[in-house]
């Protein structure tokens, strides 16, 4: 399916120069989820089992590291996952961080 254009992908794509992340918020199938894939890095859905967001939002950060320059940015320390809740862990060189964890 192509994607049809909207009057808020300019305001979108203005706000995300602005700042590193929006909230879109409308009515169910408005076109919230296709708007926002078309300037998304990646995605994590939230209504799929924990388990397998923590696969998918690894598998997003993966592809994301491929496509920096290591040579000018260098090499990244650390690599995470952040989830709601749960104990922290490493699952294939990824940590998976509790949200709690962070601090205040």
């Amino acid at each position: 399916m192509t994607y049809q254009s909207r009057i808020a992908d300019t305001e979108l794509e203005q706000r995300l120069s602005s700042a590193g992340g929006v909230v879109i918020e409308g009515p169910r199938a408005c076109g919230k989820t296709a708007t926002a894939r078309q300037k998304a890095a990646s995605e994590v859905l939230l209504d799929i089992d924990e388990e397998a967001r923590v696969d998918e939002g690894a598998a997003n950060l993966l592809k994301f590291v491929e496509r920096v320059d290591l040579d000018r940015c260098g090499k990244p320390s650390a690599l995470g996952v952040i989830v709601s809740a749960g104990y922290g862990y490493v699952k294939d060189g990824i940590g998976v961080i509790p949200i709690g964890a962070l601090g205040p």
